[in-house]
């Protein structure tokens, strides 16, 4: 028997660089909804694309 555990598929979100409102500098957002609407907002500039890898243990 192998101890082999298939990768997990990465996060796909965005993360907050400049802390607003509820949201704490270092927030890993991934709700597309909630992204698109701060982008509408012209909250952009207070977070960055970001790819959240899990470990596979």
């Amino acid at each position: 028997m192998s101890n082999f555990k298939p990768a997990r598929e990465p996060r796909v979100g965005v993360i907050v660089v400049h802390a607003f409102g509820p949201y704490k500098e270092g927030q890993f957002l991934e709700d597309p909804v909630l992204i698109d609407q701060l982008v509408a907002d012209g909250q952009s500039w207070r977070i960055n694309e970001a790819v959240l890898l899990t470990p596979t243990r």
